[in-house]
Formats: C-alpha cells, sequence, structure tokens
C-alpha cells in the first residue's frame, strides 16, 4: 500500500486453489470498495483487477497426456509420486492456461520464495533425470 493526503493504492494478488472461492475473493475486493465508496462519498474508488495467472488444475481437461506422461517418467525412475495441490508456477500456469496443459513436477528445492531458498544437488540431479526421461518418452510415443 502505499498512501499520501489526498491519494491511496492498494496492490495485492488474490490467489486460491479452488476457482469459485477465486471468484467470490474477487467479487469480495469490489464489495469493499463499494462499501468505501459508500462511507465516503466525497471520495472516489476504483477498482482494477488483472488476473496475472491461474491455476494449473483450472485448464486440466480431458486431454492427460501430460499427467500421464509424467507418471510414467516417474515410474522408470522408480520415483514414488507425492501429489499435492498447488497453484503452480507462473510460466506453467501461463502454458496451461494457453492450452498446453504443464503440470510442475518437483525440483526438491526447499524454503521457495524466500533468502533462504536452496536446491541440495542429490534433488537437481533427480530433477535433470525425470525431466530427460519425459523427454525421452515423448519422443518414442511417436
Amino acid at each position: 500500500m502505499s498512501a499520501n493526503a489526498h491519494q491511496a493504492t492498494l496492490s495485492l494478488a488474490v490467489r486460491d486453489f479452488d476457482l469459485q472461492a477465486f471468484h467470490d475473493r474477487k467479487q469480495q475486493i469490489h464489495a469493499a470498495a463499494a462499501e468505501i465508496g459508500r462511507r465516503y462519498p466525497a471520495g472516489n474508488v476504483t477498482v482494477t483487477l488483472n488476473d496475472v495467472y491461474g491455476n494449473i488444475s483450472n485448464a486440466l481437461g480431458e486431454d492427460r497426456r501430460a499427467i500421464d506422461l509424467l507418471l510414467r517418467a516417474l515410474a522408470t525412475l522408480a520415483i514414488v509420486p507425492k501429489i499435492i495441490p498447488m497453484r503452480g508456477g507462473t510460466d506453467g500456469a501461463a502454458l496451461s492456461a494457453k492450452g498446453v496443459f504443464t503440470p510442475n513436477y518437483f525440483t526438491g528445492a526447499h524454503n521457495f520464495h524466500s533468502r533462504f531458498e536452496f536446491l541440495p544437488v542429490s534433488a537437481f540431479v533427480s530433477s535433470y533425470l525425470l525431466t530427460r526421461q519425459i523427454c525421452l518418452l515423448a519422443a518414442t510415443e511417436h
């Protein structure tokens, strides 16, 4: 938030795992702005919402080839999948929203988005091997 004596601007990121809850959160922002406008009619309240990226799962349709390929690659490397809900990385979410379903898989990193984020070399190697296996399986499908 930045503000001075005559203007205030609030920027925030609205995120949710559930698409309906995501829309509900955005509606709450509009409702809050309307209430502030009602309480302070001499002021001017505007809301600008820009969807930057959605959840990868919102793009999942009938075509599960990417997920099946990922699960096959994990199996061939004897890596037990640990499927957890996550919003997904910006690139994967953006590609998925454009019709190229791009599921996330592990990097092995810890403490994401903090100054203490790190990636053990062993996890990097496993992630590389998985990526390589996905490419090899995809290349032999045709």
